[in-house]
């Protein structure tokens, strides 16, 4: 996920987090983080990948080569990967799997905590602060590193000419110092700021340290402070809950539901509506009657927030259009983000960067990542409010769409089956390989079968067909055809049963993997089983259907894949989920993987669920209390619950006023829903348009898609 901390890095120098998760090699990224001309990523597997200025060694690939697409950073030790990275101006650290920190880069001021000032090119381990004590959260300014220790205090090290490592003197430390707190408090949260740094305390006071010259420590001074003071309250009772420091200012999200800001204001960036340093919080002003913010962050001269009313906005330096309101002007006070109304659609389904919608009259329209074709609409340019897909034939409307990764597929009208997009591997299912911009017809399995339903993966397609066979087509190096030969096919391949007589009545793919529901009230899975994916209890690749093992007694009635995990909803009315769990996607409170199925923990007492989806590493459901919850990954806002947090178990998605969901659809990093009104909502990553409002920003709750023309 992309947490504050790493968030807040990135913009030290002006520059915005921009997910670069498709260009990753072995997927897409679970979290990015930018320094001052270098980038990072962290990929599903925990791996890190760096690209851009590696002069100090910051991209961690054991050189100093600039590069101009991703490079694996080099493994700490055998084993361990990543479960955070962060990125200062010219280094980066990432805390390990080993539970250990590790930096690499420039190392000229101490930040990388080893005890030299060496540049290093590779992962080197961070001093433990005392025996025992590891790091739970990271946070980098320009040319020091701060750490949350497992035994709740802060530490930081680097460079400390302003005290902002809060230690008590000026020095540069080449190992973790331990922050010296307020007697009793302890840190919950850190960020940090070109050179100050700040946190929560479990007094509920917020502190500030370093440099001070505009008011970024908000204790009423311009003095730098070398260990940390409290932040004046903004008002009688109110506490801070969430703090976001930029270049040289600071916000919080106040307990009273509004934002505050201090520090530098020259570009409007304190949102209060002057140009005026201050050094104490002043309140943002509202951006309409009744609107407060649930989220921030803040850059080195303009701060963006969500608001209440689910719109984003942004104020201060405007340079480029980067408030997104449509100019490049500086605004001194919030203004709205550019994000059109509403859309009636009868059925949404989404892929890993875009969205497709059915609408009552079966037109399709999509919205998103276009680059591979996968809109529809003829072209391969990316759209962030939804364009027309093409129809096959004239007269030929859609009855059903489902979305892959990069290419789309649907059911016509004609009874026959259409896909778009990518189709390198065959997916599409036309006997070629070619990408496709518009719809193209698949080749019947034989004479007379048409297809009755689709399921789409990342680079695979399967079709129950007329004659209740499955069959697959595509990428099948995994054996995610299930024909019992792990080889591409570009027309579809009949699915080997797995017993006499037994057929299938639903399908869903993952990334490497099928599943299905059987005639015999059995669930089936083949393909990629590294992750234990595929419900049997082991861990092995299958090349044709093998049976879920279910809880005894247990049948399943619903499936839904996710990437590397499976979910289903068993007849006894509970939830399970199988297969990878490193973020929380199985929803059993844990981040372990599992083989066989475990039950998904109820999200309130009473509550069962009536549907699943699955997306790249999250899951969401509807439940029978009508409201729709969410469990995983959360780091670009897909769990709807107004954060950028994961979560382990469900949580209650924040539906707009009034709104029932009545069906959920999940793409990689985003999910969309389609409400009681029959208006489709989204939220989540939106950096190439698949949220569908007209903008590419991400959302933390569900945003209108854009009604399409008439």
């Amino acid at each position: 996920m992309i947490g504050t901390a790493a968030m807040l890095a990135a913009m030290l120098t002006g520059m915005t987090v921009v997910p670069a998760a498709a260009q990753l090699p072995d997927g897409p990224a679970l979290q990015v983080t930018a320094g001052a001309h270098h980038t990072c990523a962290r990929a599903g597997d925990g791996k890190a990948y760096c690209w851009g200025d590696g002069a100090f060694g910051q991209l961690g690939d054991v050189d100093t080569a600039n590069r101009s697409r991703p490079v694996a950073v080099a493994h700490p030790a055998a084993g361990v990967t990543f479960t955070e990275l962060v990125a200062g101006a010219f280094h980066t650290c990432g805390l390990g799997s080993d539970t250990k920190a590790y930096c690499w880069g420039q190392g000229m001021y101490g930040q990388l905590g080893n005890g030299t000032t060496a540049n290093r090119s590779s992962p080197v381990a961070v001093s433990a602060p005392a025996a025992g004590v590891t790091f739970t959260q990271l946070a980098a300014g320009f040319g020091h590193t701060c750490g949350l220790g497992s035994d709740t205090k802060a530490y930081c090290w680097g460079d400390g000419y302003d005290g902002q490592l809060g230690n008590g003197d000026t020095e540069a430390r080449l190992s973790p110092a331990a922050v010296s707190a307020p007697a009793g408090v302890a840190f919950s949260q850190l960020t940090a700021g070109t050179s100050h740094t700040c946190g929560l305390g479990s007094d509920t006071k917020a502190y500030c340290w370093g440099q001070g010259g505009y008011g970024q420590l908000g204790n009423g001074t311009t003095a730098d402070r070398s260990r940390p003071v409290a932040v004046i309250a903004p008002a009688a009772g109110v506490t801070f809950t969430k703090l976001a420091a930029g270049g040289s200012h600071t916000c919080g999200l106040g307990s009273d539901t509004k934002a505050y800001c201090w520090g530098a204001g020259f570009d409007g960036q304190l949102g209060n509506g002057a140009t005026a340093d201050r050094s104490r919080p002043v309140p943002v002003i509202a951006p309409a009657a009744g609107v407060t913010f649930t989220e921030l962050t803040a850059a080195v001269d303009h701060t963006c927030g969500v608001g209440s009313d689910r719109k984003a906005y942004c104020w201060g330096r405007g340079d480029g259009g980067k408030l997104g309101n449509g100019d490049s002007a500086n605004r001194a006070n919030p203004v709205a983000v550019s994000a059109p109304a509403g859309v009636t659609f009868t059925q949404l389904t989404g892929g890993d960067f875009h969205t497709c919608g059915l609408e009552s009259n079966g037109k399709a329209y999509c919205w998103g990542a276009g680059f591979y074709g996968q809109l529809g609409n003829g072209a391969t340019a990316d759209r962030a409010s939804p364009v027309a897909v093409i129809a096959p034939a004239t007269g030929v409307t859609f009855t059903e769409l489902t979305a892959g990764d990069y290419h789309t597929c649907g059911l016509g009208g004609d009874a026959k089956a259409y896909c778009w997009g990518y189709g390198f591997y065959g997916q599409l299912g036309n006997g070629a390989t070619a990408d496709r911009a518009s719809p193209v017809a698949v080749i019947a399995p034989a004479t007379g079968i048409t297809f009755t339903e689709l399921a789409v993966g990342t680079d695979h397609t399967c079709g129950l067909g007329s004659d209740t066979k499955p069959y697959c087509w595509g990428r099948g190096a995994f054996g995610q055809l299930g024909n019992g030969i792990p080889a591409n096919r570009s027309s579809p391949v009949a699915v080997i049963a797995p017993a006499a007589g037994v057929t299938f009545t639903q399908l869903v793919a993952g990334y490497g993997h099928t599943c299905g529901l059987a005639s015999d009230a059995k669930a089936y899975c083949w393909g990629q089983g590294l992750d234990g994916q595929l419900g049997d209890g082991a861990t092995v690749d299958r090349a044709s259907p093998v049976a879920v093992a279910g809880p005894v007694g247990v049948g399943f009635t619903q499936l839904a894949a996710g990437a590397f995990h499976t979910c289903g909803l068993g007849s006894d009315t509970k939830a399970y989920c199988w297969g990878r769990g490193l973020s929380g996607q199985l929803g059993d409170g844990a981040t372990v993987d599992r083989a066989s199925p475990v039950a998904v923990t109820a999200p309130a007492t009473g509550v069962t669920f009536t549907e699943l989806a699955g997306g790249g590493y999250h899951t969401c459901g509807l439940g029978s209390d009508t409201k729709a919850y969410c469990w995983g990954e959360g780091g670009y806002g897909q769990l709807g619950d107004g954060s950028s947090t994961g979560r382990l178990s469900p949580v209650v998605v924040i539906a707009p006023g009034g709104v029932a969901f009545t069906q959920l659809a999940a793409g990689f990093f985003h999910t969309c829903g389609l409400s009681s009104s029959n208006k489709a909502y989204c939220g989540g990553a939106g950096f190439f348009g698949q949220l569908g409002n007209g903008a590419t920003g991400n959302r933390s709750g569900p945003v209108a898609v854009t009604a399409p023309a008439g």
